[in-house]
């Protein structure tokens, strides 16, 4: 088992980062937390410590200072950061001392997965050389994966994309996403080509134009297409669009005759529950059976008009067990359901409602009124303000109760897990979903599921 601490002023960031993970089965064991870079350093000097996740910004010693020590020292930890948007200068500094990557604030469990997964490979033998080249990568991994998920603001881009040497990003006509099949983009290079990993390790290639693309990565001669563009879009902070046309071409690209003409004949939402919960327990892999699954929802368009619910490839490609693909069959038919009328909120203002019915629609995803903000072309703190007016309830609250409601169906309605049941609720933290829980019903997820199972008024 691999050790690590935490260095953070913060004890709530301390406590929350060291329950976020089953660390367990990652490989490594939490040894201690600390508020400061000095008492940490006097740690590292009498223990051998595998991984430090570390602050920037602290008293006593900052993480910088923190990381020169250690290096000075010839110590050897990996290094992981955490950082704000604001942190560039620091991070400048930091990478040139040998860090694995950064983890922005507030921590994005599935980024942190991903560095742990280079943090053990560093842990074997590699040069230092080899560390530098993919700590830059993963920033670069890093910073799209989070454009594509909409979670950077215009300020905090430009200083990542002047920090990673692709500053004129901004001055490009139009952008277009890309998936490829290629594994050897170096024969690739131009200047107007932008190659990267998404969060499932597939090569995705951000260009000026489609025409880019016909350019510098023709077909192959026999007229097989090695790669499969999006929609066209104008804003950087819009490639969330164009990778999920992308995934959209790709996916009709391989989708088979045989699959769509089931699909097509499929009338309701036990039949298309029924048909694709069967095809995924029939699949070889799980990767096959989640191209599968998104394949089967856009051969459900428009008959079912799924357009509304946005559903992107990376809402089934993120279910990391064959059941837990299954559970999002299982909310796509609720969603349907949702859609043809069953128990959307109605309030005479037709901004709120359509908020409204995009909270129902997504309610397993991260919701920010931010985000919803963007999608309704309002300003988010006069959202907000006409969300309560018009509801009596503040917008989080609102979000909240939501899923408050759907984890009590599925406690009320299925024997899943209750860390299942949290996840499928929209709840990413188990511990938290438990006192949010119990704060609003009083007992535990466990004890209201033996109440409901007796017959017992809740």
């Amino acid at each position: 088992m691999n050790s690590l601490i935490i260095v953070d002023d913060d004890p709530m960031v301390c406590q929350g980062l060291s329950v976020a993970l089953p660390w367990n089965d990652y490989g490594f064991q939490v040894e201690s937390t600390f508020p400061d870079g000095r008492s940490t350093l006097d740690y590292l000097l009498v223990h051998e410590v595998d991984l430090v996740i570390t602050d920037i910004k602290m008293p006593a010693m900052n993480g910088v200072e923190l990381i020169e020590e250690i290096r000075r020292l010839k110590l050897s930890p990996q290094i992981l950061i955490l950082s704000g948007y604001d942190d560039v200068e620091y991070l400048r500094k930091a990478i040139t001392l040998d860090v694995v990557s950064y983890l922005l604030k507030p921590i994005q469990i599935q980024e942190l997965i991903s560095n742990l997964q280079i943090v053990i490979e560093r842990l074997g033998e590699q040069s230092r050389q080899e560390y530098l080249d993919e700590g830059i990568t993963e920033l670069k991994n890093t910073l799209f994966r989070r454009i594509l998920s909409r979670q950077v603001e215009e300020g905090e881009l430009r200083n990542k994309l002047d920090f990673l040497d692709c500053p004129d990003l901004f001055d490009w006509p139009g952008y277009v996403i890309a998936l490829t099949s290629i594994t050897d983009t170096d024969r690739y290079k131009h200047p107007k080509l932008v190659f990267f990993r998404d969060w499932e390790q597939n090569v995705v290639v951000l260009g000026d134009s489609v025409e880019r693309f016909d350019e510098v990565m023709p077909s192959h001669l026999d007229g097989t297409p090695i790669v499969w563009p999006g929609d066209p879009v104008g804003d950087l902070i819009d490639l969330s669009m164009s990778y999920h046309s992308a995934w959209q071409a790709f996916s009709r690209y391989r989708s088979t005759s045989e699959l769509e003409n089931a699909i097509s004949g499929l009338q309701t939402t036990d039949e298309i529950r029924e048909y694709l919960v069967r095809r995924i327990d029939a699949e070889d892999n799980l990767q096959n059976a989640r191209e599968l699954v998104f394949s089967g929802i856009l051969n459900l368009e428009p008959e079912f008009s799924l357009s509304e619910l946005n559903l992107s490839y990376r809402f089934f490609s993120t279910a990391h067990s064959r059941e837990v693909l299954k559970d999002r069959v299982e909310t796509l038919c609720d969603q349907i359901d949702v859609m043809a009328g069953a128990d959307i909120p109605r309030t005479g203002n037709p901004t709120i409602d359509e908020v409204m019915r995009y909270v129902n629609l997504h309610i397993t995803e991260g919701i920010s009124l931010g985000m919803i903000a963007d999608i309704v072309k309002m300003n988010p703190s006069y959202l907000g303000q006409l969300f309560h007016e018009t509801t009596g309830t503040k917008f989080t609250r609102y979000v909240k109760e939501c899923r408050l409601e759907k984890a009590c169906r599925l406690l009320r309605s299925s024997s899943k897990k209750i860390k299942d049941i949290a996840e499928l609720a929209g709840f990413g933290d188990l511990n938290y979903f438990s006192r949010v829980f119990a704060a609003r019903y009083g007992c535990t997820p466990t004890a209201y599921r033996e109440k409901a199972a007796d017959g017992t008024q809740i």
